[in-house]
């Protein structure tokens, strides 16, 4: 039998969980209640912590959750509030080795560095949440604004993020790392805001490989990733960090992305790594006018040649790269657009009708003319059939209005009165019903929310076995770093007139026997912001240089991307500190990550 309980301060919120069981509801009076840490609690069913009022929130300036389950909090706000001497990674809400754990209807609300002199400054601070080793989490219909990096998860498994409204990011939106069973559905993703000089790498939705691990059975759909009024992003990113072709626990296995829109300027739209059973469907990639945005590049599907499975069909986007002649791949009925040539195929203006552009509105909505091609082959994401309508409304997480970026984050949720803190500990009731948390590593099953569980595709992905080495390939020996050159000066741009060459040749690490083979595509405006004009190269890894205001980038090591990589800027070009692939952050692709 369900009991509803109603406090007024910490504790006796913290009375309340020390006798709870299972299947209470504990409704908070409007009041910061301060730090709560739950730890070696398993309840024998769901205990709702929800807000009494949901116009005047309860709100948490920490939670640690730790060998927890069942647990809800519904409608309340996680705040955190920028300290001088903050580093950008503090993280203040934390999930950990825990089950069963859902947060929903609720508020993320970050803050804004001040004071310390850098470029940093009136720019998003801190990570939002951090899931590790726990599974079975859902954060849905949730709102998170002014963070560094806004949500993750890392060695976790059943992960459902949906219908959230994430904006306001100066780094990452949603970062994932060894994750097995993930659902990413009907989130709006939206207006980023970069520091300048800080090399951030900003991705609206990353999956890293920052120790080789892959991840699998991953659905990514209908969701809607836009620049808006922000700045440029990376889209949909799976990155190869330290992984190696002939290591089968470090591929992807079992991929969907299906049905999203992006609306950006960045090379890499939509990017995928070592993959084994892979589905690119429906989605639609369109460029953000570069003249609008300071953009570097315009946004494509990426996707390594040496991936297994692959299936790219009934996409809209500028270009699909990676495609050759591999017999495991069907790639058709795909739409190719193009805003550069009026009088050529796929012309924006010919294809699409503006609804809404970031420069009149401050949110994109391109309407598909009826009759064309796209129509013909149902290509592109459905979910602008219905434009226009209020993305904010269309994801069911709650938008708050920033009004002061500079300083406290101030927003214009109600600020409630404090009742009684101090810090909730909340241990193992008494009720008998302790059960050990799950490992993180069980089975993957659907998350909750509906969606189907994941499956191997026909191409028999499912089974984890090394792949075969027809990815980029490297002459044995390999003991050097890179011998020969591609150098060049960057003429201008937010790369800062970097100099250094990219030293190009022989990987460290493949240790293989074949001659190496690369496609590029980068744009001619990254550096002097002429007009996009794609320039291709074919080849082994011999010295050559692709045109005037090119920088094939200089080699950077640092810590920021998950120890493995730091990026240069928009002129610049980054790497892996062990020199597996190229970044493509300031619009250059390398189709040879390995």
């Amino acid at each position: 039998m369900s009991t509803t309980i109603t406090v007024t301060s910490a504790a006796e919120l913290n009375q309340a969980l020390s006798q709870a069981t299972g299947g209470e509801t504990i409704l908070l009076a409007a009041g910061d209640y301060g730090k709560l840490v739950i730890k070696d609690t398993q309840f024998a069913s769901n205990v709702t912590i929800k807000s009494a009022d949901p116009s005047a929130q309860a709100s948490f300036s920490e939670v640690y959750l730790s060998n927890t389950s069942n647990i809800t909090f519904d409608e309340i706000t996680f705040d955190y509030t920028y300290s001088l001497g903050d580093k950008n990674h503090v993280n203040k809400f934390q999930i950990s080795h825990s089950r069963n754990i859902t947060i929903d209807n609720s508020v993320f609300d970050g803050d804004f560095a001040s004071g310390t002199g850098t470029s940093a400054d009136g720019t998003g601070f801190g990570k939002g949440l951090v899931i590790r080793n726990s599974n079975n989490v859902d954060v849905i219909n949730t709102e998170f604004h002014s963070w560094w990096k806004a949500l993750g998860a890392a060695k976790s498994s059943d992960i459902n993020f949906s219908g959230n409204n994430i904006h306001t990011i100066r780094s990452d939106g949603i970062s994932l790392g060894e994750v097995q069973g993930v659902l990413i559905e009907n989130n709006y993703i939206h207006d980023f805001g970069g520091a300048a000089g800080s090399n951030d790498h900003r991705d609206m939705i990353q999956v890293q490989r920052s120790s080789g691990t892959g991840s699998s059975d991953i659905i990514i759909r209908n969701n809607v990733l836009d620049m808006g009024a922000g700045d440029y992003t990376q889209g949909i990113w799976f990155g190869g960090d330290k992984s190696l072709y002939a290591n089968p626990g470090d591929w992807h296995y079992n991929v969907t992305i299906d049905n999203n829109i992006i609306y950006n300027a960045h090379a890499n739209g939509l990017s995928v790594h070592m993959t084994n059973g892979l589905s690119i469907t429906n989605n639609t990639l369109i460029a953000v006018p570069s003249q609008q945005t300071g953009g570097v590049a315009i946004p494509k599907i990426s996707v390594t040649g040496g991936s297994k499975n692959v299936t790219i069909e009934q996409n809209v986007a500028p270009a699909i790269l990676g495609h050759k002649t591999q017999p495991d791949w069907t790639v058709q009925d795909n739409v190719l657009i193009q805003n550069t040539n009026p009088s050529a195929p796929g012309y924006y203006d010919n294809i699409f009708q503006y609804i809404a552009t970031a420069a009149n509105d401050g949110y994109n909505q391109y309407g598909v003319i009826a009759g064309g091609t796209i129509e013909l082959l149902d290509a592109g994401s459905s979910l602008v059939d219905n434009y226009p309508y209020d993305y904010n409304s269309w994801v069911g997480g709650s938008s708050t209005t920033v009004v002061n970026t500079g300083g406290s984050g101030t927003n214009t949720n109600t600020t409630p009165t404090a009742p009684s803190t101090g810090t909730t500990t909340t241990t193992a009731p008494d009720s008998g019903t302790t059960t050990a948390p799950d490992s993180g590593t069980s089975t993957p099953t659907a998350p909750s929310g509906g969606a189907p569980a994941p499956t191997a595709p026909s191409g028999g992905a499912s089974a984890p076995t090394a792949p075969d080495s027809d990815g980029p390939q490297f002459p044995g020996g390999l003991g050097g770093f890179f011998g020969g050159t591609i150098g060049g000066g960057n003429t201008g741009g937010g790369g800062g007139g970097q100099s250094s060459p990219l030293n190009f040749g022989w990987l460290s690490q493949a240790g293989l026997s074949e001659p190496s083979s690369f496609d590029f595509d980068f744009s001619g405006n990254d550096a002097v912001r002429t007009p996009q004009l794609p320039f291709w190269g074919n080849g082994n890894a011999t010295p050559n240089t692709f045109g005037p205001g090119i920088f094939l980038g200089g080699v950077n090591t640092g810590s920021d991307f998950g120890g493995d990589r730091t990026d240069s800027g928009l002129g610049g070009i980054a790497n892996d500190d062990d020199v597996q692939f190229v970044d493509s952050f300031g619009g250059f692709f390398g189709d040879f990550w390995g």
